[in-house]
Protein backbone atom coordinates (compact mmCIF):
# COMPACT_ATOMS: atom_id res chain seq x y z
CA UNK A 1 0.00 0.00 0.00
CA UNK A 2 0.65 3.70 -1.01
CA UNK A 3 0.82 6.39 1.36
CA UNK A 4 -0.97 9.49 0.07
CA UNK A 5 0.20 12.83 0.43
CA UNK A 6 -1.50 15.93 0.25
CA UNK A 7 0.73 18.56 -1.44
CA UNK A 8 0.94 21.80 1.25
CA UNK A 9 1.61 25.10 0.21
CA UNK A 10 5.35 25.93 0.20
CA UNK A 11 6.88 27.82 3.02
CA UNK A 12 6.98 31.28 1.88
CA UNK A 13 9.93 33.54 3.14
CA UNK A 14 10.65 37.15 3.31
CA UNK A 15 14.49 36.25 2.04
CA UNK A 16 14.91 36.15 -1.87
CA UNK A 17 16.95 33.63 -2.95
CA UNK A 18 20.62 34.29 -4.17
CA UNK A 19 19.51 34.48 -7.68
CA UNK A 20 16.60 37.00 -7.66
CA UNK A 21 18.68 38.96 -5.70
CA UNK A 22 21.24 39.12 -8.23
CA UNK A 23 18.15 39.88 -10.61
CA UNK A 24 17.28 43.02 -8.31
CA UNK A 25 20.88 44.40 -8.51
CA UNK A 26 20.89 44.17 -11.98
CA UNK A 27 17.25 45.76 -11.79
CA UNK A 28 19.31 49.11 -9.85
CA UNK A 29 22.24 48.97 -12.18
CA UNK A 30 19.82 49.19 -15.27
CA UNK A 31 17.57 52.07 -13.60
CA UNK A 32 20.83 53.65 -12.72
CA UNK A 33 21.96 52.95 -16.24
CA UNK A 34 18.68 54.75 -17.67
CA UNK A 35 19.02 58.00 -15.42
CA UNK A 36 22.58 58.46 -16.88
CA UNK A 37 21.27 58.20 -20.45
CA UNK A 38 17.83 60.45 -20.23
CA UNK A 39 20.27 62.97 -18.60
CA UNK A 40 22.25 62.77 -21.84
CA UNK A 41 19.45 62.35 -24.48
CA UNK A 42 19.37 66.22 -25.21
CA UNK A 43 23.18 66.85 -25.25
CA UNK A 44 23.68 64.18 -28.29
CA UNK A 45 20.08 65.31 -29.88
CA UNK A 46 19.05 62.00 -29.63
CA UNK A 47 16.27 60.72 -30.72
CA UNK A 48 16.22 64.05 -33.28
CA UNK A 49 12.36 64.75 -32.61
CA UNK A 50 13.21 65.22 -29.24
CA UNK A 51 12.41 68.90 -28.01
CA UNK A 52 14.24 71.44 -24.84
CA UNK A 53 11.65 70.72 -23.57
CA UNK A 54 12.24 67.45 -22.35
CA UNK A 55 13.74 69.37 -19.70
CA UNK A 56 10.14 70.27 -17.68
CA UNK A 57 9.39 66.17 -18.00
CA UNK A 58 13.18 64.92 -17.24
CA UNK A 59 12.52 65.39 -13.60
CA UNK A 60 9.53 62.82 -13.12
CA UNK A 61 11.50 60.37 -15.01
CA UNK A 62 14.15 60.59 -12.59
CA UNK A 63 11.82 59.87 -9.92
CA UNK A 64 10.48 56.81 -12.23
CA UNK A 65 13.78 55.71 -12.08
CA UNK A 66 15.26 56.16 -8.65
CA UNK A 67 11.19 54.25 -7.41
CA UNK A 68 13.03 51.33 -9.60
CA UNK A 69 16.32 51.46 -7.97
CA UNK A 70 14.61 51.84 -4.30
CA UNK A 71 11.76 48.95 -4.84
CA UNK A 72 14.82 46.77 -5.98
CA UNK A 73 17.32 47.34 -3.32
CA UNK A 74 14.22 46.94 -0.72
CA UNK A 75 13.42 43.30 -2.70
CA UNK A 76 17.08 42.33 -2.24
CA UNK A 77 15.96 42.58 2.14
CA UNK A 78 12.39 41.42 2.13
CA UNK A 79 10.75 39.83 -0.97
CA UNK A 80 7.15 39.31 -0.53
CA UNK A 81 3.92 39.17 -3.13
CA UNK A 82 1.96 41.61 -1.09
CA UNK A 83 4.86 44.17 -1.14
CA UNK A 84 5.53 43.51 -4.79
CA UNK A 85 1.47 44.37 -5.67
CA UNK A 86 1.96 47.51 -3.95
CA UNK A 87 4.48 48.69 -5.24
CA UNK A 88 3.29 47.56 -9.03
CA UNK A 89 0.22 50.39 -8.01
CA UNK A 90 2.29 52.90 -7.03
CA UNK A 91 4.54 52.24 -10.46
CA UNK A 92 1.44 52.23 -12.42
CA UNK A 93 0.46 55.67 -10.65
CA UNK A 94 3.97 57.17 -11.61
CA UNK A 95 3.57 56.19 -14.95
CA UNK A 96 -0.17 57.68 -15.85
CA UNK A 97 1.58 61.09 -13.42
CA UNK A 98 4.58 61.05 -16.13
CA UNK A 99 2.47 60.00 -19.32
CA UNK A 100 -0.15 62.91 -18.45
CA UNK A 101 3.23 64.86 -18.06
CA UNK A 102 4.37 64.07 -21.50
CA UNK A 103 1.03 64.72 -22.85
CA UNK A 104 0.47 68.05 -21.41
CA UNK A 105 4.42 69.44 -22.20
CA UNK A 106 4.44 67.51 -25.42
CA UNK A 107 8.71 67.59 -26.11
CA UNK A 108 8.47 66.27 -29.63
CA UNK A 109 9.15 67.87 -33.06
CA UNK A 110 8.52 65.81 -35.89
CA UNK A 111 8.43 68.72 -38.20
CA UNK A 112 11.63 67.66 -39.86
CA UNK A 113 10.05 64.26 -40.81
CA UNK A 114 8.48 63.54 -44.10
CA UNK A 115 5.44 62.45 -42.13
CA UNK A 116 3.92 64.37 -38.96
CA UNK A 117 3.91 61.53 -36.27
CA UNK A 118 2.37 63.80 -33.91
CA UNK A 119 -1.28 62.24 -34.11
CA UNK A 120 0.13 58.86 -33.42
CA UNK A 121 2.46 59.96 -30.31
CA UNK A 122 -0.75 61.82 -29.12
CA UNK A 123 -2.70 59.18 -29.58
CA UNK A 124 -0.29 56.43 -28.02
CA UNK A 125 0.17 58.80 -24.82
CA UNK A 126 -3.60 58.78 -24.33
CA UNK A 127 -3.91 54.90 -24.96
CA UNK A 128 -1.19 54.82 -22.39
CA UNK A 129 -2.56 57.18 -19.97
CA UNK A 130 -5.70 54.65 -19.94
CA UNK A 131 -3.82 51.34 -19.32
CA UNK A 132 -1.39 53.02 -16.83
CA UNK A 133 -4.88 54.55 -14.96
CA UNK A 134 -6.56 50.95 -15.55
CA UNK A 135 -3.71 49.17 -14.23
CA UNK A 136 -3.62 50.91 -10.77
CA UNK A 137 -7.34 49.96 -10.34
CA UNK A 138 -6.60 46.55 -11.53
CA UNK A 139 -3.27 46.56 -9.16
CA UNK A 140 -5.40 47.90 -6.56
CA UNK A 141 -7.32 44.78 -5.91
CA UNK A 142 -3.81 42.30 -5.90
CA UNK A 143 -2.89 44.20 -3.26
CA UNK A 144 -6.02 42.96 -0.99
CA UNK A 145 -5.87 39.71 -2.57
CA UNK A 146 -2.24 39.59 -1.56
CA UNK A 147 -2.84 40.69 2.12
CA UNK A 148 -5.73 38.44 2.38
CA UNK A 149 -3.61 35.26 1.57
CA UNK A 150 -0.95 37.07 4.19
CA UNK A 151 -3.52 36.83 6.76
CA UNK A 152 -5.30 33.33 6.09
Amino acid sequence: MHATTVPTRPVRTSHPTAATRFGYVVAIGCNAFGIWIVHHLLEWSWPRFLTDQFDEVLPLITVAFVFGMATNAMFVLYDRQWLKSLVDVGGSILAFVITLRLYEVYPFDFSDYANNWSWLVTTLLIIGMAVTAIAAIAKSGRVATSLAEREG
